[in-house]
């Protein structure tokens, strides 16, 4: 992050959101850019761009990026089982899309897993 350093004001790119304005220039541990770097590199597919952005909320002391909350999905009818279902097969599939951009253009994401999915 020291290389590349995001604030939130870089949040507004993909995500509808108003501070205060004294948040703007706070560091953030904000990714978007990468994955589209990543779709033009061909790593990951070029309809993934708008899907994927976030962070990541804390490293722990091995070093590992924990808790990313990376990809998004809207037009969901969360009444509706298959849309719901479809959702989240799409959604995984996703994670696993911005696992292998981070891998491929993040320094110190080379060897990055995947542990589990959201757990809730």
């Amino acid at each position: 992050t020291s290389k590349n350093p995001a604030t939130y004001a870089d949040w507004s790119r993909t995500w509808d959101q108003q501070t205060t304005g004294k948040e703007e220039d706070l560091k953030s541990p904000y990714l978007d850019k990468e994955f589209e770097e990543a779709a033009k590199a061909g790593v990951i597919p070029e309809d993934t761009i708008g899907t994927l952005g976030g962070s990541w909320s804390a490293l722990s002391s091995a070093g590992e990026a924990t808790n990313l909350n990376l990809v998004h999905k809207t037009n969901v009818d969360v009444t509706d089982v298959r849309s719901l279902t479809e959702a989240e097969i799409e959604g995984r599939a996703n994670v696993v899309h911005a696992l292998n951009a981070l891998k491929h253009v993040v320094p110190g994401f080379e060897n990055a897993k995947l542990r589990n999915f959201a757990m809730t």
